[in-house]
């Protein structure tokens, strides 16, 4: 006679039944008493991997050594003083910020004054207008090698000079 059963493993793996004999059942059913949870086998170590390990989780700093009171007078001093830079350059960019802002709107109360049609399609958003994927990325520093004072535009075809 054979018996339908449907072992742990056979759930996990799929939900099919399965004939087989008593005796193999009860073979089957003592083997996964019996059985001890294997060990993860860990892979060869990668560098790769401890390289990414090191930067995403770095060790926590230590903690600084007693100082004197005179070491402490210096070491705040050159923190306030640190502080004191950071904040003068960033009171600067947005002074700088404030004033690229303000020449902005002067130049669309300008372009709006002089001509209406010119201010309506700068202000008009195109929906599907995409930011032009060749245009170098926005930097806060002029390039190194400058202006190209040598540039002379292409010249144009017979065709586009009909067309002017």
């Amino acid at each position: 006679p054979l018996t339908t059963i449907r072992p742990q493993s056979f759930l996990l793996r799929a939900r099919t039944k399965k004939q087989i004999s008593p005796q193999a059942a009860q073979k089957l059913a003592q083997k996964q008493k019996t059985k001890t949870p294997k060990k993860a086998v860990q892979a060869p170590a990668d560098s790769r991997y401890e390289i990414m390990k090191r930067i995403l989780y770095q060790t926590p700093k230590t903690e600084m050594p007693p100082m004197t009171e005179e070491e402490l007078e210096r070491h705040e001093i050159i923190e306030r003083a640190w502080k004191l830079l950071m904040r003068n350059r960033r009171e600067a960019r947005e002074r700088e910020l404030q004033a690229k802002f303000r020449k902005m709107k002067q130049a669309n109360r300008e372009l709006e004054r002089t001509s209406l049609t010119l201010f309506k399609a700068a202000q008009s958003m195109q929906p599907n207008t995409r930011f032009p994927k060749q245009m170098k990325i926005p930097t806060e520093t002029p390039p190194l090698s400058g202006w190209n004072y040598t540039y002379t535009p292409p010249k144009a075809s017979e065709n586009e000079q009909e067309m002017r």
